[in-house]
């Protein structure tokens, strides 16, 4: 679409601009009240738990449960057709070197921060990026699933059967993160077993894994990931 006004192409500027970067502490339960509400406005069905669980997972790697930017829970980037207001601040992303070195001389903003490839062949990139800013918790979240069924339309169906290793490679394949996959895979699998442990009513993973028969070795992955899915979903959590 191609937008003028008074005769001239309107910019970005016209109709959306960047706003403060403001930093805003995450409730974890606050977050998943949010995803719950959202999902069922969305597509009028309560969603099963692991579900909700798995995309908790997410948005834990993502921020890390610290603290997220304006209310942007997954990192999601603002794209230059986008008409909402928008944040910008300084990214790491890992390239592939020929890559990496590409983005660093056609973006004077981009530098190395790495220049020795790593065992991947893969070098750090210091990018400022803009991000979408939301006015709430609510309407963050509202967009997160939105997206997450339309533009990730791929990695969708795995979140509703809550297979974690199928979400991440979709969303990989469809250039959701740059990060290394297994190395993503890996952090969403720990925040889905710290999540779930305790909604089960266990202090650590392997506590959980003690009572189920599992290796006590307190990481959560795809083994840890279907018990606990089996047990999640026949019970009343909220």
């Amino acid at each position: 679409m191609r937008w003028v006004e008074q005769g001239r192409p309107m910019r970005r500027e016209d109709f959306s601009h960047e706003v403060p970067t403001v930093r805003t502490a995450l409730d974890p339960m606050a977050v998943r009240d949010a995803l719950i509400t959202s999902w069922a406005v969305r597509f009028g069905s309560a969603p099963a738990n692991s579900s909700i669980a798995l995309l908790l997972a997410q948005i834990g790697h993502e921020t890390g449960w610290a603290a997220c930017d304006n209310f942007n829970i997954a990192g999601i980037k603002s794209g230059s057709d986008t008409t909402d207001d928008f944040c910008s601040f300084l990214t790491e992303e890992d390239y592939p070197a020929a890559l990496a070195r590409e983005v660093v001389a056609t973006n004077p903003a981009a530098s190395l921060k790495t220049t020795v490839p790593d065992a991947r062949g893969d070098l750090i990139v210091l990018l400022p990026q803009n991000f979408r800013s939301f006015p709430s918790l609510t309407s963050g979240v509202a967009f997160y699933l939105g997206l997450l069924a339309e533009r990730f339309a791929g990695a969708w169906p795995y979140v509703l059967t809550a297979d974690i290793a199928s979400f991440v490679h979709a969303l990989k394949a469809e250039n959701y993160f740059t990060a290394p996959p297994a190395e993503y895979l890996a952090g969403v699998y720990a925040r889905f077993g710290t999540v779930v442990a305790q909604w089960l009513g266990f202090a650590r993973v392997a506590a959980f894994q003690a009572a189920n028969g599992l290796t006590a070795d307190n990481i959560c992955g795809p083994l840890t990931a279907a018990k606990m899915i089996e047990l999640l979903d026949v019970q009343s959590l909220f």
